[in-house]
């Protein structure tokens, strides 16, 4: 019993030395954020406003292998490359969720801190946003339309696909920027409902309208919204020649002719799935981001 209780402090003690080192370091680097991976009770009052941000981590466990081992003499080998596995699959975890939290304007431009806990590993993971290739994806987005459109499209397009509208799952599309010409591109095929509404009435940039956005993503067809944020048409009909364009397999015709569209124009595209609620980008014909809002994540193509 009493080395069990001297085992139980000792471990207390190497913890708070560690969250001790967490916040020290958050301070000195005014950091924007401290994400936590892992099964990990952490508080503290020292962090001055810094956010505390539970991260759903999916990590599989790289130390079932090593249990099963029977070869000892491949032990060793085995339990390093496990480690240098964990280490990498954390780092990506907390580059996707920071680039994720940046979108959604959680944080901005900076550093934020991760740590982590997997099986008996405490970890440090100090990030840039800044040198953040999601982050700079979208920067180049933001160059094409005005500032904050493409983030809020995809803050809506997180709320359509994570609440859906009435208890049933949505697939819509934002085409987003060079509206005249994806205009030219595409018919109506019902009566627009933002039709003669004046454009500070319809901004996605005011989330007031948001909730006519949900109601109109259960129409067939697409979005259409100026550069600077305007909602001109819902219910759209993409005029595309797909024929010899792919995007690969499983994706229906949503996703190929709002691809097509980015190809043929300078507009981006934004898909939601209505199977999965995965939320794909568009730009210059090309897959270029890809959001997972049921488990945090958000990546880019290989």
């Amino acid at each position: 019993m009493s080395v069990d209780t001297e085992k139980s402090s000792s471990d207390e003690t190497y913890f708070n030395l560690i969250c001790n080192h967490v916040v020290d370091l958050a301070l000195s680097l005014n950091a924007h954020a401290v994400f936590l991976v892992g099964d990990i009770e952490f508080k503290s009052d020292k962090l001055k406003g810094i956010p505390v941000i539970a991260v759903n981590s999916v990590l599989p466990s790289v130390f079932e292998r090593l249990k099963a081992t029977e070869d000892r003499s491949l032990l060793v080998e085995e339990y390093a490359d496990a480690v240098v596995s964990n280490a990498d699959d954390s780092i990506s975890l907390i580059h996707s969720v920071a680039a994720l939290e940046y979108i959604l304007g959680n944080v901005s431009n900076g550093y934020i801190l991760g740590f982590v806990k997997k099986e008996s590993f405490y970890s440090i993971v100090v990030h840039d946003i800044s040198d953040n290739k999601i982050v700079r994806l979208v920067h180049e987005c933001e160059n094409r339309v005005a500032p904050g459109v493409f983030n809020l499209v995809i803050k809506l397009a997180i709320k359509i696909s994570t609440q859906g509208r009435e208890g049933n799952k949505i697939g819509t599309a934002f085409i987003i920027g060079d509206e005249d010409e994806v205009m030219r591109r595409s018919h109506q095929m019902i009566l627009n409902p933002y039709l003669l509404q004046d454009p500070t009435d319809c901004n996605i940039l005011n989330k007031e309208n948001w909730e006519s956005v949900l109601g109109f993503a259960q129409l067939d067809g697409v979005f259409i919204v100026s550069a600077e944020g305007s909602i001109i048409s819902a219910g759209r009909y993409l005029d595309v020649d797909a024929n010899s364009f792919k995007i690969g397999k499983g994706f229906g015709s949503r996703h190929i002719s709002a691809a097509s569209i980015t190809r043929d124009t300078n507009a981006i595209a934004v898909v939601i799935s209505q199977s999965g609620g995965i939320i794909r980008c568009y730009m210059d014909g090309k897959e270029v981001l890809m959001i997972d809002p049921f488990s945090s994540k958000a990546s880019m193509p290989v």
